[in-house]
C-alpha cells in the first residue's frame, strides 16, 4: 500500500457539517442492490464508497468500523417516521467494507403493498439513517483508509455513528445504488416457493413483455393501474434532490439553544420545532454553563466540562468567533424579552392620557394646535380655495436619555445562575417603566399654569365626584374655545381619577341608577353618565379628591410622550467584556420626552 500522507484538519465551511460534531444528529445515506421475494428483502445497504452532495464541495464517507447497530433495524418509507411508513424490520451485517441487510416486509401495510407493486415496474433505491457521533475533516492533498479503500482529501469522514433505520427511496445519492422489489406471484395469485428465485432488475426498455395466460394476471395488471395514482404521490414525496445527508426535523443548534433559554427563563416559546428539539437535547436541564459549553464546542473547544480551570480556554474560543452560534445575540434576545416583560408589568394609565410620537434625534421640537383657522371656508363658483392656517398655539418637547448596565460574569456562569440574570433583566424593564411613570406624573401634577382659570380648563370648588358635580366638568369641557374664540368642539372620553376614587368612577360608568339619600329623600335617580367616560385610575395621583375629564388622546391630548424612533420601551445592547475579564455586558437605554400639550384636551375638577 502506498505510504499515507499525515492527516491534517481544516475548518468546516458548510453550515450543515458545522453542526454535525456538536451532538448526535440523524443522517441518511444512499443504499445498494436489494431484491425481495415472498415479502423478504436482502441486499447491500452501503458499499463503503463516497457519497456526493450538491451543497458540499467534498465527498462524504461513513466509516463502517465505527458504526454501531442493533439486532433489528426498522425498514421505513422515504425516511418518513410516521407509524404507517414502517414497512418492516431489517437484520444488518458489516464486514468492514460494506453493509448488508435482510428485511422482512409487513405485507399487511398499505404502503408496503404500494412499494412492492411499484418495484415490479421500476427499480427502487434505499437509504440508511444514521446518527453521527464523530466527524473528521480530511484536508486536501492528504489521504487515509476508510472501509478498506484509499480515500484522498478533501473529504468528510464520519468516524463514529449509530445506524437507526433503512428507508426505501426513489433516488439515492450514491451512483452505485439500486434496489429491486418483486412480487413473484404464480398464475393462481399465490406466492412462489423459495426455489423460484425472481430475476434481478434488468433494462427492459426494448424488450417486449410476453403475454401471460389466465385471468389472474390480467386482474393484477388492472389493480396495478389503479395503484399508479397513489404510487405517483408516494414517489413525488420520496424524490428529492440527492438526499444523502439530511437531518429529519433538523433544527440549527443556535435555534435549539435559544428555545431552551426561553423555556429556562419562563418566556413564551416562539419556535415550537426548536422547543421540541431542546426538550430532547437538554431534558429541561439548561443554564448558563450549558450554554457556554455548547458555544465553546461549536467554536472549536475540545473540553467536556466548563469549570474555573477550563473557563479561559472556552471563553477564548468563543471570543475568537469561529462559530455560527452568536452567544451574545441569543442571550441578548432573551434578556430583551424579559426586560420588555418587566416594562409591561408596571402601571400604564399614562397611555390613556397622552399621545405618543416618534422623533429621530434629541433636538427640541415644536408641535402645533389647529384652531378655527383650520375650518373649511365656502368656495364660490369659480372661486379659489383659501389656505388653512396653523394657530400660534404650540408646545415644545425634547428627548432625554436614561440607562442602566449589567454584566454576566464568570461567577454567574460557574454558578449556573440563570435565575439571577432573569430577575435582573425583569428588574431593568420594570425600572424603565417606573422612570417613565415618575417623569410623566410629576409633570402632570405640576399643573399650576396648565389646568388654570386662564385656560378655562379648571373647575374650582367642584366638590366630590358625583353625578351632579361631574355635570359641571362636562359643561366646562364642551364650552372651551380656542385662541380665536371659536368652540373647540371636543367631547370628553376618559375620567381620570386617583385610586381612592376608582370605585366611584366605576359606578358612574357601570351603574344604571343611584339612590339619593340626602335630606331623607331615599329614592333612586338615573345615571346619565353610564358608559360615557372610561374610568382610568392611577396610583401616581397624590391628591385623593381631584379628578379629570380628558379627550381621546388620539384626537387631542393634554400630554405628549415622545420616543426615539418610536421605541416605546428600553432597548438592550450587548458586547463581550474586555479581554482581561470573562462574560458579556449589557446596557439598557431608554430615550423619551414628556411635555404638556393641548390645554383644551382636558378639564380638572378641583374639589376645594
Amino acid at each position: 500500500m502506498a505510504e499515507q500522507t499525515p492527516q491534517k484538519t481544516e475548518p468546516i465551511t458548510e453550515q450543515m457539517m458545522d453542526s454535525l460534531d456538536d451532538a448526535p444528529v440523524m443522517l441518511t445515506f444512499a443504499a445498494e442492490n436489494t431484491e425481495t421475494k415472498n415479502g423478504k428483502a436482502s441486499g447491500v445497504a452501503y458499499s463503503g464508497g463516497q457519497i456526493s452532495q450538491s451543497w458540499s464541495g467534498k465527498p462524504i464517507y461513513v466509516d463502517l468500523a465505527g458504526m454501531a447497530f442493533a439486532d433489528q433495524i426498522p425498514l421505513m418509507a422515504s425516511h418518513d417516521y410516521s407509524l404507517d411508513a414502517r414497512l418492516g424490520v431489517c437484520t444488518v451485517a458489516s464486514d468492514g467494507k460494506k453493509l448488508t441487510f435482510t428485511a422482512e416486509l409487513d405485507k399487511s401495510n398499505p404502503t408496503a403493498q404500494l412499494v412492492i407493486a411499484a418495484g415490479k415496474m421500476a427499480p427502487w433505491q434505499a437509504s440508511i439513517g444514521a446518527e453521527n457521533h464523530k466527524l473528521e475533516v480530511l484536508a486536501e492533498d492528504t489521504k487515509t483508509t476508510v472501509n478498506g479503500r484509499e480515500v484522498n482529501g478533501p473529504a468528510y469522514i464520519i468516524r463514529k455513528s449509530t445506524l437507526r433505520e433503512i428507508s426505501v427511496v426513489s433516488l439515492g445519492a450514491d451512483p452505485a445504488t439500486s434496489l429491486s422489489i418483486a412480487a413473484a406471484l404464480t398464475a393462481a395469485g399465490k406466492e412462489n416457493t423459495p426455489t423460484e428465485e425472481p430475476k434481478m432488475a434488468e433494462d427492459k426498455t426494448n424488450t417486449p413483455t410476453a403475454p401471460a395466460a389466465g385471468t389472474e394476471l390480467e386482474t393484477l395488471r388492472a389493480e396495478l393501474a389503479d395503484v399508479k395514482s397513489e404510487l405517483a404521490k408516494v414517489k413525488a414525496q420520496a424524490e428529492r434532490p440527492a438526499p444523502a445527508v439530511i437531518t429529519p426535523a433538523e433544527t440549527p443548534l443556535a435555534d435549539v439553544m435559544a428555545a431552551a433559554l426561553e423555556q429556562a427563563m419562563g418566556l413564551p416559546v416562539r419556535d415550537t420545532r426548536a422547543a421540541d428539539a431542546a426538550d430532547r437535547r437538554y431534558r429541561g436541564q439548561f443554564g448558563l454553563r450549558q450554554m457556554y459549553t455548547e458555544a465553546a464546542k461549536a467554536a472549536g473547544w475540545t473540553g467536556n466540562y466548563l469549570n474555573e480551570a477550563s473557563m479561559f480556554d472556552a471563553v477564548t474560543a468563543i471570543k475568537a468567533g469561529f462559530s455560527n452560534i452568536n452567544l451574545t445575540g441569543i442571550l441578548g434576545n432573551a434578556i430583551n424579552r424579559k426586560i420588555r416583560a418587566g416594562w409591561d408589568y408596571v402601571e400604564t394609565a399614562w397611555r390613556s392620557v397622552a399621545e405618543t410620537v416618534s422623533v429621530s434625534d434629541y433636538k427640541a421640537f415644536t408641535s402645533y394646535v389647529l384652531n378655527a383657522g383650520g375650518e373649511y371656508d365656502e368656495v364660490p363658483v369659480g372661486g379659489t380655495i383659501p389656505h388653512g392656517e396653523l394657530s400660534e398655539d404650540s408646545y415644545s418637547n425634547q428627548l432625554k436619555r436614561y440607562g442602566k448596565m449589567f454584566a454576566i460574569d464568570e461567577i454567574d456562569i460557574i454558578n449556573d445562575d440563570l435565575g439571577a440574570i432573569t430577575k435582573r433583566a425583569f428588574a431593568f424593564g420594570r425600572g424603565a417603566g417606573l422612570k417613565l411613570n415618575n417623569v410623566f406624573w410629576t409633570l402632570f401634577q405640576n399643573d399650576g399654569s396648565f389646568f388654570s382659570s386662564g385656560n378655562a380648563n379648571k373647575v374650582a370648588s367642584a366638590g366630590a365626584l358625583s353625578v351632579a358635580n361631574l355635570n359641571a366638568l362636562v359643561k366646562a369641557f364642551k364650552k372651551q374655545t380656542d385662541s380665536t374664540g371659536a368652540l373647540v368642539g371636543l367631547s370628553p372620553a376618559t375620567l381620570l381619577v386617583p385610586v381612592a376614587l376608582e370605585a366611584t368612577a366605576l359606578g358612574l360608568y357601570n351603574d344604571p341608577e343611584f339612590r339619593d339619600n340626602t335630606s331623607s329623600k331615599n329614592y333612586t335617580i338615573g345615571n346619565p353618565w353610564r358608559s360615557k367616560f372610561k374610568p382610568v385610575a392611577s396610583a401616581y395621583l397624590t391628591n385623593d379628591d381631584d379628578y379629570y375629564l380628558l379627550a381621546d388622546p388620539q384626537i387631542a391630548a393634554t400630554v405628549q410622550v415622545a420616543f426615539l424612533n418610536g421605541q416605546d420601551g428600553p432597548v438592550i445592547e450587548s458586547n463581550p467584556t474586555a479581554f482581561d475579564t470573562f462574560g458579556i455586558q449589557y446596557r439598557a437605554k431608554f430615550s423619551f420626552g414628556v411635555a404638556f400639550a393641548d390645554p383644551k384636551a382636558g378639564v380638572k375638577g378641583d374639589k376645594e
